[in-house]
């Protein structure tokens, strides 16, 4: 099934992260534990600016991994449908910045499922901006079902 979102309320159901943490603004395809798009714009009033390249803000690395991680997580999180289950990125492997972000871009992050475990799940993601990857790499993000959860695949 794909499904399309547009606001932080819908995504927060499915996702822990909060504001000003929470760097995902829009789902605009996804089919759950497959593939998922999300889109997110870089707002200037980002903390993180304040300090990170003063009067020239570049987004951090990290945060734009962060953005991906979180597009895996709704992927898994919108099979899973269980706000309690618990998701925490635990590898990056070949990850690649090619552009910088500044406050004003749009990112869009499209993340594949290519493997799935008990416990962990691989993703291949790839960011781009105006069309053009800016970023990618292979996260690997590990998941706990609560007791009573099942995943809609199974």
């Amino acid at each position: 099934m794909t499904t399309s979102l547009d606001t932080h309320q819908d995504i927060m159901e499915v996702i822990p992260q909060r504001p000003p943490f929470l760097f995902l603004d829009a789902i605009v395809d996804n089919k759950p534990s497959d593939t998922t798009t999300a889109e997110y714009l870089v707002d200037a009033e980002n903390p993180n600016f304040i300090g990170h390249f003063p009067g020239k803000p570049i987004l951090p690395g990290v945060l734009i991994v962060e953005h991906m991680a979180q597009t895996a997580c709704y992927c898994l999180g919108s099979d899973i449908q269980d706000p309690n289950c618990e998701y925490l990125l635990v590898k990056v492997n070949n990850c690649a910045f090619k552009d910088k972000v500044v406050p004003g871009d749009s990112l869009t992050t499209r993340v594949i499922l290519e493997r799935k475990f008990d416990s962990l799940a691989i993703f291949k993601c790839e960011t781009k901006k105006l069309g053009k990857v800016i970023a990618q790499a292979e996260l690997v993000v590990a998941f706990k079902l609560p007791q009573a959860a099942t995943m809609i695949g199974n």
